[in-house]
């Protein structure tokens, strides 16, 4: 029990450390790590509010989210300094993260033989559309004031945060890249790290953003988990697609970040060893993975040998299979 929980509180770190960057989302390094169906599960089920819904998730949720807390207050913390000091070389972390992750994401089994062009229709309008939005964060000259937000703020904020939450939750582009489009990544960043350091100032505008990611991720879980089941390999290729657009939106990322004079992330400020280092900790995640199905496996097949284990394992509710999407 001990370990379990210890390896949901590290999980939920990993997940936290994905949300708080532009890039892959923490849906992603559940996929990643082979947790993503029972966090959608778990996920609806709170979203329900029914009590009967929500107990048999209880223990997950609860360990995955105080390792999500203490790792996002760790990372807020470390980001807001490094992120404003060099843009280039946290673009190119990022960037070498999500690089890393479209390859993995390409690499699936389900993908790699479900080319189609439908599919592929899917996949190129992902990518479109995180690279149209990308283009209109560039482009837009709207600031946010979140010290006193006004109604026309409160609204976009709502929406920007239930955007940002569907986008969190899928295993692909981050709600941090949409933070970014729209020039909110580092302004949501210090209100945070405000509240952590009990600085109420950004308080309301917090409240406008929370209040979009609860409905947001009410509604959209729904949606997701019906697509899944009805059109899972789509929705994977669309999704594949939303992060090879992200790679777009963190190259131009900096000029929605007030103080670099415009200039985007090029060869000239490019880090490779940074982005050597957010590749390296997919490699890290993909590999945590694999070891993981080793031991389900090698458990299943020691049940099987074992007539008291095969016994108790025949008591324990049956899981719904993976359904071939279309």
């Amino acid at each position: 029990m001990i370990k379990n929980n210890l390896k949901n509180m590290i999980c939920g770190m990993c997940m936290a450390a994905a949300d708080s960057v532009p890039g892959v989302s923490g849906g992603s390094v559940a996929y990643l790590m082979g947790f993503y169906r029972r966090l959608v599960d778990a996920v609806e089920g709170l979203t329900s509010l029914r009590l009967e819904r929500v107990r048999p998730h209880v223990p997950f949720l609860v360990t995955l989210g105080l390792g999500w807390a203490a790792g996002f207050g760790l990372c807020v913390s470390v980001l807001s300094a490094f992120f404003k000091q060099d843009i280039y070389g946290a673009s190119s972390l990022f960037l070498g993260f999500t690089a890393a992750a479209t390859v993995v994401l390409l690499s699936d089994r389900e993908v790699r033989s479900g080319w189609n062009v439908r599919r592929v229709g899917c996949l190129i309008l992902g990518a479109a559309a995180v690279c149209t939005a990308a283009q209109f964060g560039v482009i837009s000259r709207f600031t946010f004031q979140l010290m006193s937000p006004d109604l026309l703020t409160g609204g976009l904020l709502f929406l920007i945060g239930a955007a940002a939450i569907s986008a969190m939750i899928l295993p692909g582009i981050s709600g941090s890249t949409i933070l970014l489009i729209f020039g909110l990544y580092v302004p949501i960043i210090d209100a945070v790290k405000s509240l952590l350091q009990l600085d109420f100032r950004y308080v309301p505008a917090l409240m406008f953003f929370v209040l979009g990611l609860w409905i947001g991720i009410t509604v959209f879980i729904r949606f997701l988990k019906r697509q899944m089941a009805d059109h899972g390999t789509a929705v994977k290729f669309g999704v594949a697609g939303m992060v090879i657009g992200s790679l777009y939106a963190i190259v131009v990322g900096p000029l929605r970040v007030h103080g670099y004079g415009g200039s985007i992330l090029s060869l000239s400020n490019f880090q490779p060893l940074l982005f050597l280092v957010g590749a390296l900790g997919v490699l890290a995640l993909e590999l945590f993975k694999h070891r993981s199905e080793i031991k389900g496996g090698a458990s299943k097949l020691k049940a099987r040998k074992n007539p008291v284990l095969l016994k108790a394992s025949f008591r324990r509710p049956l899981s719904l299979g993976k359904r071939q999407g279309r």
